[in-house]
């Protein structure tokens, strides 16, 4: 900030050190909705609660990404009007999924949906960096928390496999799933090994694709084609065998019930299984759909007409 200056105007790092300076160590400072209160929050070096106030409430919900649903946190009660809100965007989720289906695949929908027909009530589901996490969040409905865990903030790749493990020491009577991703499952899957050994029976679910789905989807969308995420081949059988785990094969939807019932049953027993599942990523989820859509329109209007442009080119020349 003390890098920019303006010499016919007066600059928010000069305005907020000299209110500081001047004003009394327990000066109380109020923003308002806008620029005054995030300029406020990046200058504002306040040593005591109760030193700042700002208008945080449903009237400055939406300032930097449109927002359907308005959630305030650790308001009082329950709000029946949000709590409906959210069950109707949930109903309308599922829907939407199942309109699409596969012959030779696994759909998202089928998977999850079979997932929790057979897992415990209080089974608990452990995602991975990528797609994993994305298409959990919008199939899974769990009714209580401390049943879904996934790798936020830096979303490192290789979460799940560890995580699980970890998960089922705690909770010992409890199904513990993983969705790993098969480029995530290769940072971590040899821990499965330690797992085998002390009779530790997660269920792994592999989402085999042969790619780093969740950016090659990013690539195809704005370059119309994938760039070094297509994985080296290998065989998750061979390696659910040298880690000592079950290893069990879901090929399409009509399979998922009796698949992943078997595999459960097998983790009850104490060991650890692998089903590579033979995921259909044909459908861009939501997430991929919104970050490429509010990213675009983000951009200032060259970079929109330039990314278009290319894009334009790119579907036009065969790579």
């Amino acid at each position: 900030w003390h890098k920019h200056s303006d010499a016919g105007r007066v600059t928010p790092a000069a305005l907020f050190e000299a209110l500081q300076a001047v004003s009394g160590d327990d000066a109380i400072f109020v923003a308002d909705s806008g620029n005054g209160t995030f300029l406020a929050m990046e200058h504002l070096r306040l040593d005591a609660p109760g030193r700042f106030l700002a208008p945080v409430d449903y009237s400055c919900m939406g300032y930097a990404v449109p927002a359907a649903i308005g959630a305030k946190l650790g308001a009082p009660g329950r709000d029946a009007a949000l709590e409906e809100a959210i069950a109707r965007g949930h109903r309308d989720v599922r829907e939407e999924w199942h309109t699409q289906s596969s012959a030779d695949r696994v759909t998202p929908a089928a998977l999850f949906e079979a997932l929790q027909a057979v897992s415990g009530d209080d089974a608990i589901f452990v995602a991975d960096s990528g797609n994993g996490t994305f298409l959990a969040m919008e199939h899974l409905r769990l009714e209580a928390p401390g049943r879904f865990l996934a790798p936020i903030d830096y979303s490192c790749m290789g979460y799940s496999v560890p995580a699980a493990i970890g998960a089922k020491l705690v909770s010992p009577g409890r199904d513990v799933i993983a969705l790993a991703g098969d480029g995530a499952l290769l940072m971590t899957g040899l821990e499965l090994l330690t797992a085998a050994a002390y009779r530790v029976g997660v269920v792994v679910c592999v989402l085999r694709d042969e790619e780093l789905a969740q950016i090659a989807q990013f690539q195809r969308t704005t370059m119309n084609r994938a760039a070094d995420s297509r994985l080296h081949p290998y065989s998750v059988e061979a390696l659910a065998a040298a880690t000592n785990c079950a290893y069990l094969h879901l090929a399409r939807d009509a399979e998922a019930p009796a698949v992943l019932a078997q595999a459960l049953a097998r983790s009850r027993e104490g060991a650890p299984v692998m089903v590579e599942v033979a995921i259909d990523y044909s459908r861009k989820s939501y997430f991929t759909r919104g970050v490429v859509a509010t990213t675009f329109w983000r951009l200032p209007w060259a970079d929109r007409v330039r990314l278009l442009s290319r894009a334009a080119a790119r579907r036009l020349v065969k790579p």
